[in-house]
């Protein structure tokens, strides 16, 4: 996703960028900075889900997947894109699956040692 395209995203949530950049904790001018860029990171993306209270596909619900969606065929380079921003996104879903598996082991172990000295 490019910042110009995060510009018009944002735009649609209705939140000022001065709300945002106070959300973030960054200045407005860092905001309109993240605009500017050519390709937003992934961890910037996190960062306004958690804020925003949205899901990362919120990001591209009106951007590239919705595009992939409407259209039959697609230019390489366009497909490139779309794997690109695909790709991104299945690394963030492996992140947090790979988190949430070794906090429910921890869990599971804490439980079981628990049992053990209970019994």
């Amino acid at each position: 996703m490019s910042g110009q395209e995060l510009k018009i995203t944002l735009k649609k949530t209705g939140i000022s960028q001065s709300e945002i950049a106070k959300r973030l904790g960054v200045t407005p001018q860092t905001v309109s900075a993240y605009f500017m860029t050519r390709e937003v990171s992934t961890s910037l993306l996190e960062r306004l889900c958690g804020v925003l209270d949205v899901p990362m596909s919120y990001f591209y619900d009106g951007g590239e997947y919705a595009y992939m969606q409407e259209s039959e065929s697609l230019s390489r380079s366009d497909a490139q894109t779309a794997i690109a921003a695909l790709s991104k996104e299945l690394d963030y879903f492996r992140e947090q699956n790979a988190r949430l598996t070794d906090a429910l082991l921890r869990l599971t172990d804490t439980h079981d040692a628990k049992e053990k000295t209970a019994v």
